[in-house]
């Protein structure tokens, strides 16, 4: 993540998830609950395809300032807390990292959007 002079905040991510995405954990505090994806039915199944542990994703719609909640023109940044299940709209769990107005968010789609490149991790070499 960077800051733009233009006071935008530019985030590498997995995924850019429309607001169809959100499904179980809505109206729940982002401080102690996930956020579960549909990610069984089109146009999701096929976005979020490829998402695994650790991805940093962003859903739109989404202001989880007081409780998850459907507000247009905003967005989450989550990072991908755990698998699917079989409930329906127990899809992959997002834990939300950030939100704010999607304005202040430059999205950057990239495979390096991941936990495991952003942090050090006792288990991996040093480059």
């Amino acid at each position: 993540m960077t800051a733009q002079s233009s006071g935008k905040l530019r985030v590498k991510v997995a995924a850019v998830l429309p607001s169809i995405a959100a499904a179980a954990g809505l109206g729940m505090p982002a401080a102690m609950f996930n956020m579960d994806l549909h990610t069984s039915s089109p146009p999701v199944a096929d976005m979020a395809a490829n998402l695994r542990f650790g991805d940093i994703v962003a859903v739109m719609d989404q202001d989880h300032r007081f409780g998850r909640q459907h507000r247009k023109g905003w967005a989450m940044v989550g990072i991908v807390s755990h698998g699917t299940a079989v409930g329906g709209g127990h899809g992959l769990g997002l834990m939300t990292l950030l939100t704010a107005p999607a304005e202040r968010f430059v999205f950057e789609v990239s495979d390096r959007a991941q936990l495991a490149n952003l942090l050090p991790m006792p288990w991996r070499a040093a480059p």
